[in-house]
């Protein structure tokens, strides 16, 4: 029996308590274990060591990015794969602002206080604007 391995690259810390409560479960009935992995402060060839790690070790991975301000997901898978050099389309997932607008609609007033983020019922506008988190 072989032993598998997955690996979760994910952008920071919001996705990665959401991926450890919610999605690794999902995945750790088919692996024997499962890691997460964040790439948000590494540098492009950094990440790069990795993938060429993980796919020499022939395990399998998911990469996690927020699609941003790209044009399409195409565009944006695009522009990761010049700039890594070795991540498979398929293996890239793209966060959507409108995920993103659902942590802000989850934030209760004293959190919203310490983010520094005004409070608003239009979270989808919100989101498309990417405001900054103080």
């Amino acid at each position: 029996m072989n032993y598998k391995l997955l690996f979760i690259l994910i952008p920071g810390d919001d996705d990665e308590r959401f991926f450890r409560r919610k999605l690794k479960p999902l995945f750790e009935d088919r692996y024997d274990s499962v890691r997460l992995w964040k790439h948000s402060q590494k540098t492009n060839q950094q990440i790069h060591n990795l993938l060429k790690s993980i796919e020499a070790m022939k395990a399998d991975y998911i990469y996690v990015e927020d699609i941003n301000l790209a044009p399409c997901v195409t565009a944006k898978k695009q522009k990761m794969r010049n700039a890594l050099k070795i991540v498979r389309g398929s293996r890239i997932s793209l966060a959507v602002r409108e995920i993103e607008s659902w942590y802000l609609a989850g934030l209760n007033k004293e959190s919203l206080k310490i983010l520094g983020i005004k409070k608003t019922s239009l979270t989808q506008i919100v989101s498309q604007k990417r405001p900054s988190i103080k």
